[in-house]
């Protein structure tokens, strides 16, 4: 039997710095963001150098670990980002999980860093999308492999590249569009 095609999305996250900041604790957009994208039917993933037990930890503590599709620590698999086999693994578990086919040009990698998340990105020949925060914020590409293909300064920057609209109320409760 043929597997279902699908033109959805699916967005892998790196998690520090990313999703969270040791000093602040989760941002403010991550919540927001993962719901609209579920509700759009996005598949959502994430691929941490985190070891499994603190990854799963911190996204449980969070309340976030219910949006994500596949979660994978680099150390399940004995390698490392920017690892390419990372996103083949990632795209294969979904594959699996949801009985589908994913077409490349559809998976995007959002991270902070230039010399280990966009570089997993191009290596891996999916979109780089790198949000600028963190301390990672300063760091420019060092080389071709290390540039994004989209740059962001809040998770919320994601949804209009994905043709996704939102609204959000103002102070005298009128809707009025944030993109």
């Amino acid at each position: 039997m043929e597997k279902k095609k699908t033109t959805s999305y699916f967005l892998i996250f790196d998690v520090q710095n990313t999703l969270y900041s040791e000093r602040k604790g989760i941002f403010e957009d991550v919540i927001p963001v993962l719901k609209t994208l579920k509700e759009n039917n996005i598949y959502l993933g994430i691929i941490s150098n985190m070891f499994k037990e603190d990854l799963e930890y911190l996204l449980s503590l969070y309340g976030i670990k219910e949006y994500f599709d596949i979660v994978i620590s680099s150390y399940e698999y004995d390698t490392l980002k920017p690892d390419p086999k990372l996103i083949n693994i990632a795209i294969a578990l979904l594959k699996d999980k949801y009985d589908i086919d994913i077409d490349k040009k559809n998976v995007f990698y959002v991270g902070d860093r230039p010399d280990v998340d966009m570089r997993l990105a191009n290596l891996s020949k999916i979109n780089g999308i790198r949000i600028i925060r963190g301390k990672y914020a300063l760091k420019e590409p060092e080389d071709t492999l290390e540039r994004e293909k989209y740059r962001i300064k809040t998770l919320y920057e994601i949804l209009p590249l994905l043709g996704i609209r939102i609204k959000k109320a103002d102070e005298k409760d009128k809707e009025v569009e944030i993109i």
